[in-house]
């Protein structure tokens, strides 16, 4: 083999490396989804995941005010917590949160914002 071909095939191997290696989450410290809702009468809420599994604690911000709730239940994309005396329902496939309280219910419009690092 010629030395050309051999860098060729070391940096074609490199390359490859590299790309399997980005596209992996090996390298990933840190990965958090956030959830930025809205209503027009209800006000904002931010939701910061880090990880979405039941029993696992989330930020939870509404109106500038945080707390720390558990998740109850996950199905179907759809993650389960209750949060300031009322029950949520976060649907991640259409990205809208439903509050239930109380007879009434309120949808939020979301935008997710992923952060890896």
């Amino acid at each position: 083999m010629n030395p050309g071909t051999k860098l060729v095939a070391i940096v074609g191997f490199a390359a490859i490396l590299l790309y399997f290696l980005a596209n992996s989450n090996i390298l990933q410290r840190v990965s958090y989804d956030i959830y930025e809702c809205s209503h027009r009468t209800e006000g904002k809420i931010k939701l910061w995941f880090k990880e979405q599994s039941v029993g696992q604690n989330f930020e939870f911000t509404l109106n500038g005010v945080s707390t720390r709730p558990q998740i109850s239940d996950i199905q179907d994309g759809r993650v389960t917590f209750s949060a300031k005396n009322r029950a949520f329902i976060l649907d991640t496939i259409t990205q809208r949160l439903i509050q239930e309280e109380t007879g009434s219910v309120v949808i939020y419009k979301c935008d997710l914002n992923e952060f890896r690092m």
